[in-house]
């Protein structure tokens, strides 16, 4: 009797990686989720790697080897060597968090559509130093949208469907380097894709090491080629636009310098948001979620003309973040202390004032103006602004009715502060809930 094929193949490909392989390999077997196979592809390493493999004996591992071909053709290899319904990528030196193939997996029952997820991820450094973590969308028109301007999704933490990957043909074997990128964008041409909010896995960057530098090189000279084809797909006109995309995208989405030119950046964005729009990319995609795209953009805009002075244009680009459906408080940006209050106001003026028109829910709108209130109460109190943090508290106080205030006080800022600083604000919230004044917060607030 044939036995039943595991629900997931993981694929972990191996050139001369010793140094950190047994990690790799410890949080595969340690996963809460237990029905795979764990496929071992050595690409001809010459240091201990074979060694480190064979002293595994857990039956779901699986060994094969070759002469050494490149990462490509190695991933390839297991892609048809797979025999699980979904295939999860793990390299050499990441690592998987205990409950990655159990929370990717549940996703995929819950939505069926989806053919790809990812997941935020954590970089760390050779030592296993938590360095900083990056954030993948939940939602797949905003991870195709990020997919124009760089690779959002980590490699490590991609668990895919076997069978659509192989109908597309798999990895591009001519493609050495950002054969990632290329795969996600092929398969994001045609199906919805997925991400998962918290972080699956660890990334390890290496050290700086003269090979290390020229592999970024390379690798950075086969993300432009691929991206460039993307462009040029798109639209032909913006293969002239390259640098101009890759620096308003770090810009965006990576915590880059400004564009010089804001304005141009601008244009460009909403240029590259309409032929987005008009792409196989968005093809079955809800309207409603495709109106979303621009709204990171639009508020990155706005705080950069706010910096500038440019107040009009700044409030011009909330209103347009507020019309792609914004319903969860700003996050306030990182600004001196003057521009910073003249932000809070304008945040609160534009929602106001787009809760006046036939497109905002009134209670919606309240809410968002209680939740943002609480946004610019808390960056006050952690400036050490008690008189700031007090107004925009009272501000709050007012968009919300009294008896629900503090309830979205928690769920604004508990998940996001520690227990510790909550508490530290007893003294503070109790002066303030005693004080006569909120008997009359239309009165406080309109001073």
């Amino acid at each position: 009797m044939t036995a039943r094929p595991p629900l997931i193949t993981v694929l972990l490909c191996v050139y001369n990686g010793s140094r950190y392989l047994a990690k790799s390999i410890e949080s595969i077997l340690q996963q809460t989720f237990s029905d795979f196979e764990f496929l071992i592809i050595d690409d001809g390493s010459t240091d201990a790697t074979p060694e480190i493999i064979a002293a595994y004996t857990d039956p779901r591992i699986r060994i094969l080897r070759q002469d050494h071909s490149g990462l490509t053709e190695a991933l390839q290899r297991g892609l048809a060597e797979a025999r699980g319904e979904f295939l999860a990528r793990l390299d050499a030196d990441d690592l998987a968090h205990p409950e990655r193939l159990r929370t990717q997996i549940a996703l995929f029952h819950r939505q069926p559509e989806i053919v790809l997820i990812g997941s935020d991820a954590l970089r760390i450094d050779a030592d296993g130093n938590v360095l900083r973590r990056t954030y993948l969308p939940s939602d797949s028109v905003l991870i195709k949208w990020r997919l124009l301007f760089y690779n959002c999704i980590p490699h490590s933490s991609v668990m895919f469907r076997t069978r659509e990957v192989r109908q597309l043909g798999g990895y591009t074997t001519t493609v050495r380097f950002a054969q990632d990128y290329e795969l996600w964008l092929r398969l994001a041409a045609r199906y919805r894709v997925g991400g998962i909010p918290e972080p699956l896995v660890s990334c390890r960057i290496p050290g700086p090491t003269a090979l290390s530098s020229v592999y970024a090189e390379e690798q950075q000279r086969f993300f432009s080629q691929t991206q460039e084809s993307l462009l040029f797909n798109l639209d032909p006109s913006l293969c002239n636009s390259l640098a101009a995309v890759q620096e308003l995208g770090r810009f965006l989405f990576l915590g880059g310098p400004p564009p010089t030119d804001i304005d141009q950046a601008e244009n460009l964005c909403r240029r590259l948001g309409e032929t987005f729009k008009a792409s196989t990319f968005a093809a079955g995609e809800p309207d409603a979620q495709l109106r979303t795209i621009m709204l990171e953009p639009y508020l990155h805009f706005a705080w950069r003309y706010c910096a500038l002075g440019q107040i009009d244009d700044c409030r011009r680009c909330l209103r347009a973040a507020l019309a792609c459906g914004m319903w969860e408080a700003v996050p306030l940006p990182e600004l001196p202390e003057e521009k910073l209050d003249t932000a809070c106001a304008l945040i609160t003026e534009s929602i106001k004032d787009f809760s006046c028109t036939k497109r905002a829910n009134s209670s919606r709108a309240r809410s968002l103006l209680c939740e943002q209130n609480l946004s610019c109460a808390w960056q006050w109190y952690h400036r050490g602004d008690l008189r700031r943090f007090r107004r925009y508290l009272l501000r709050a106080w007012a968009a919300k009715p009294r008896g629900t205030i503090l309830l979205w006080w928690l769920r604004s800022f508990l998940g996001k502060r520690l227990f510790e600083e909550l508490h530290s604000m007893r003294q503070q919230l109790q002066m303030i809930l005693q004080k006569s004044s909120w008997q009359d917060p239309a009165h406080r607030c309109s001073r």
